[in-house]
């Protein structure tokens, strides 16, 4: 919209006010676009809609991932993430995040986790090296 809209409670401008995010949506990386709409003199509240499959250059994913298939390979699975190559997925168990080789189901890496895992990004080429030095940072 290239004109500001008057909402009644509030003017919203859609050219300066919205904004994207990363969302984890049915097994893949998804684009979001978020605008922040005022409520009322005490709060407002962001309003999201899904975009599209996030670009590779911002950690897009190979392939949608199944939490069905996933618990196939691995039955306490509780969310699937594909990687950056469409053979490898990263499963959540409840104590551990598993790299697993989609093809042959074997498993590739167990990190195990204490807590709870909010988020699960894969890397690859130059990028790898970077999460790694910040990981590894106290």
């Amino acid at each position: 919209m290239d004109e500001p809209y008057d909402a009644s409670w509030a003017v919203i401008d859609f050219r300066k006010d919205p904004g994207v995010c990363l969302q984890h949506r049915d097994g893949r990386l998804w684009l979001d676009g978020t605008v922040l709409l005022p409520g009322n003199s005490a709060r407002s509240f962001t309003v999201t809609a899904p975009v599209r499959p996030s670009p590779d250059a911002l950690g897009g994913m190979a392939a949608p991932a199944s939490l069905v298939e996933a618990k196939q390979i691995l039955p306490d699975a509780l969310d699937v993430v594909a990687s950056l190559s469409k053979d490898i997925w990263l499963i959540v168990e409840p104590s551990s995040l598993v790299a697993v080789n989609r093809a042959t189901r074997r498993e590739l890496l167990r990190l195990p986790i204490k807590g709870r895992i909010v988020m699960v990004e894969g890397a690859g080429g130059a990028a790898v090296g970077r999460w790694l030095k910040t990981l590894a940072s106290p």
